[in-house]
């Protein structure tokens, strides 16, 4: 009997630990679809996209825009995760974040052409620390040189942790 108990707790254990996640203690979720196709409001693209950056905005009109995301994410987005359809991680960097709206870039690694790519956005782990990466969503191993977010100042380090400075020329008003 005690073997056959011993037996069952351990098929138990192993199935619990093949449906667990690497996010089980994030309290929410919500699934991001990327429509590639030429129906229903998407993109139209028929090609495939390897590491794609998708910028992901949040919005405080609606909990269907984000404004749950934006209340319960804790300060600056500190436990928002991105995962893709499979459970793996992945990188993203919190451009900004304010209780009224956010821009998130997310390192998708592959963007189906001519169909719908899931990620999974989580958030609401009141332990969780900001794992906002700038170098890991644009890498210059894959020739990232620089990437300036037109909302931040234009000098000092770029998201790729180069230090390279651009200069603003200003408006050009010439006819």
């Amino acid at each position: 009997m005690k073997k056959s108990m011993l037996a069952l707790f351990a098929l138990l254990a192993f199935a619990m630990s093949a449906f667990a996640g690497p996010y089980d203690a994030w309290s929410n979720y919500r699934d991001i679809t990327i429509n590639t196709t030429n129906t229903g409001g998407g993109a139209n693209v028929a090609g495939t996209v390897n590491n794609y950056p998708l910028l992901v905005r949040l919005t405080n009109a609606s909990a269907a825009t984000g404004s749950d995301v934006l209340s319960g994410a804790g300060t600056g987005g500190a436990s928002l995760r991105f995962t893709d359809a499979s459970g793996t991680p992945l990188s993203f960097e919190i451009e900004r974040w304010t209780a009224s709206a956010a821009e998130v870039w997310v390192r998708v690694p592959v963007v189906s052409g001519n169909s719908n790519t899931t990620i999974r956005m989580f958030w609401g782990n009141t332990f969780a620390s900001n794992a906002s990466s700038p170098s890991a969503t644009f890498p210059t191993s894959e020739g990232y040189v620089g990437v300036w977010h037109m909302g931040n100042p234009i000098n000092g380090n770029t998201q790729t942790g180069q230090r390279l400075n651009s200069a603003n020329p200003g408006v050009n008003n010439a006819t």
